[in-house]
């Protein structure tokens, strides 16, 4: 089968099967990821870049430990939130929209804009992110990641007081370069940037430093490993 058509489904079940109205960013990923590559979306026509991530950095992953079902939480209204603004903007999507006209809508919808503010900020990011990448400029990726983590948190709040912990936590040590929360927000996890030297001394520092007990049950403990960017699905013979 085609590898598009098969995002296509898989995109397809979640929206109708499991009535959770995602986009196709995660299928897509599955499908045509490579190894040690970050893959850069258009996802107006699907066109697709393979950008080679930079040396001297690794992702770890700090699982927080808390849990939330996507459907029937906040993931809906955010998606509807950002069709509202954009139908008053004008546009198809905020792909299309620009701050100078958030700044023209009247004041009923002061409490939605902040949500489309965040995804132009994060279109904006993603571009200078690649940028950051192929220039091997792990500092700039991680600032940006980490201002990533500040627009979900504040303007499109999605995060959580144990994602926003476990980040935190991770930002003071001096072998983070940068962290944001990831994934469909509300629990679950985040990632950091680090020296790709120190990967053990940080994940040490998260299980000393961060919190968990006062945020999460005992049940579920934290979790901190890293990981590599690895290649998409792929038949097996």
């Amino acid at each position: 089968a085609d590898m598009q058509e098969l995002a296509y489904a898989g995109q397809f079940v979640e929206n109708t099967i499991l009535g959770l109205p995602s986009g196709i960013m995660d299928q897509m990923t599955c499908a045509f990821a490579k190894h040690d590559n970050a893959l850069l979306i258009d996802c107006k026509d699907l066109t697709m870049s393979q950008i080679k991530l930079p040396e001297g950095a690794a992702i770890v992953v700090m699982d927080t430990g808390t849990r939330r079902e996507l459907v029937g939480s906040e993931f809906a209204n955010r998606r509807q939130t950002c069709e509202t603004i954009a139908r008053a903007l004008g546009v198809p999507s905020l792909r299309y929209a620009t701050h100078s006209g958030l700044t023209q809508l009247d004041s009923s919808h002061a409490a939605q804009s902040k949500r489309a503010r965040h995804v132009i900020n994060e279109n904006i990011r993603t571009r200078k992110a690649v940028e950051a990448i192929k220039a091997q400029n792990i500092n700039e990726l991680g600032q940006l990641m980490t201002e990533s983590h500040q627009s979900l948190r504040y303007d499109y709040e999605v995060s959580s007081p144990a994602l926003d912990e476990i980040v935190d936590t991770a930002l003071k040590s001096q072998h983070c370069l940068g962290a944001r929360m990831t994934g469909g927000g509300f629990a679950g996890c985040a990632i950091a940037l680090v020296k790709d030297d120190k990967v053990d001394q940080f994940s040490t520092e998260i299980h000393e430093n961060y919190q968990s007990s006062a945020l999460q049950p005992a049940e579920n403990p934290t979790k901190v490993f890293s990981v590599r960017a690895s290649a998409g699905a792929s038949l097996l013979h």
